[in-house]
């Protein structure tokens, strides 16, 4: 993006003055270019904070929670943390950022809810995260995905392929008018936050 952005930007400088049309279609195109490196350093970051890596998994989520709070706006989410003082492995932190930033999105969209807790507790050997909503629920099928159409459900099972990546289980139970509630459970071996 860089050498995109100093080519067209050279290009804009080296074009005669009276070809102002011209020139301020290379101007226009310079600005779609910062706009789009912008778009990309946004969204890295989404996939992948670096705070992730220099702070660790509860720093990270605590500002995601908070960001997404605010973005969102009329729904209230608790976060605690029960028995977690050292850092997981890499791998098991993107992948419960990655369930609760999914989990989050679909809660906005489909929910209604007003309030989410958001809990993660280490339990050795396993670090569990359950997240629940006062949403409207769904009806569920037999394999605990939502009941109905064919592209319902398609972020669930990307969670739930995430989790089994890394050895990990998922539930989720939800009923019409009564929320729903995700527990994820991952085998992992604590490291140093200095690690």
């Amino acid at each position: 993006m860089t050498t995109l952005h100093f080519g067209i930007e050279a290009m804009c400088d080296s074009l005669p003055r009276e070809l102002k049309e011209v020139k301020s279609r290379c101007d226009e195109s310079l600005s779609l270019v910062q706009k789009l490196g912008e778009d990309v350093r946004n969204i890295s970051s989404e996939l992948r904070p670096g705070m992730l890596d220099h702070l660790g998994l509860v720093p990270t989520l605590k500002w995601y929670i908070a960001e997404f709070a605010k973005r969102i706006g009329g729904l209230h989410i608790d976060f605690q943390t029960v028995g977690l003082k050292e850092r997981p492995g890499p791998e098991i932190e993107i992948v419960l950022y990655r369930i609760l930033q999914e989990a989050l999105n679909n809660i906005a969209k489909h929910s209604e809810a007003k309030h989410v807790n958001v809990l993660l507790t280490y339990s050795h050997p396993k670090l569990i995260c359950t997240i629940k909503d006062d949403g409207i629920g769904f009806e569920q099928t037999e394999d605990r995905v939502p009941f109905g159409s064919e592209n319902q459900g398609i972020g669930l099972l990307g969670m739930r392929e995430r989790v089994g990546s890394v050895g990990g289980t998922m539930d989720i139970r939800s009923k019409n008018a009564e929320g729903t509630m995700i527990r994820v459970e991952l085998p992992i071996s604590l490291r140093e936050a200095g690690d």
